[in-house]
């Protein structure tokens, strides 16, 4: 048996990343990975999950990868949940250990999302799950945008990272340059720009990027653009949430995508 003391640390980026581990809690969410097929390094449960429907469910799903549901008393159940309501159970997961940016899957996509600096990681989880909503299923972020595997970003998520591939990029410039050598073109985001969305010239491959609603896009990464639009504003609001305005610019180009085979 592994000690559930050892995972502790796991709330906290630096030991995530020097462990290759993190922490997927609740009901649904472990339900998702699960199904994900990514590996599973150990799985917890406080006394009071025996009592629910779905107990024998994940019981039998666990013994049959060899993973045993260790019983924790509810006071250090809750040491190693995040939630002030945890839901009983949590699975410890092994994040996939890939090259961060293999050109055989991004020089096959359609469409992708560039994150520049999203630090909120309820943003970053909620654009995982509209990515996942609209199909798209590769995402790329900079080395300051918030952790993909943060509590808050995971359940933001509502399982989506496990379906969509998402890649932090330690130099987004030159990811952008490489982008551009192979005519991929990169559409920015700013509401400063003069260009609204539905003015814009639509071609496939294409690279979204998006910049958080505080500090935008980085100039550099700007530069890089093959375009640069706005979402039109109707209304007095001075920003859009990041989010939002993934939902609205996947909605208009996936929409854009489709109907190119029709």
């Amino acid at each position: 048996m592994v000690s559930w003391k050892s995972f502790q640390k796991l709330k906290l980026k630096k030991y995530r990343q020097e462990r290759k581990l993190f922490i997927v809690e609740g009901k649904r969410l472990c339900q998702e990975a699960l199904e994900s097929g990514w590996q599973i390094e150990a799985a917890f449960r406080n006394p009071d999950f025996q009592n629910d429907p779905l107990f024998p469910v994940f019981e039998k799903r666990l013994m049959e990868k060899n993973i045993p549901l260790q019983v924790l008393s509810t006071a250090n159940f809750q040491k190693l949940a995040d939630t002030q309501t945890p839901q009983g159970i949590l699975l410890i997961m092994q994040i996939p250990q890939v090259s961060p940016l293999i050109e055989e899957d991004w020089k096959q996509q359609s469409l992708m999302l560039l994150l520049d600096g999203i630090r909120d990681p309820g943003n970053l989880g909620t654009i995982i799950r509209t990515a996942d909503w609209f199909g798209v299923r590769y995402l790329v972020s900079s080395s300051d945008t918030a952790d993909f595997y943060n509590p808050k970003t995971i359940r933001a998520s509502m399982g989506s990272l496990f379906r969509v591939t998402c890649r932090e990029c330690f130099n987004l410039i030159e990811f952008a340059h490489l982008l551009n050598k192979h005519k991929i073109k990169i559409l920015a985001t700013s509401s400063t720009a003069t260009t609204v969305l539905e003015e814009t010239r639509v071609s496939f491959p294409l690279a979204i990027l998006l910049g958080s609603e505080a500090t935008g896009i980085s100039p550099a990464l700007l530069n890089c653009s093959s375009e640069i639009i706005q979402i039109k504003k109707y209304g007095q609001v001075e920003s859009l949430n990041v989010a939002v305005a993934t939902g609205i610019l996947l909605n208009y180009f996936v929409g854009k995508y489709r109907k190119s085979f029709d």
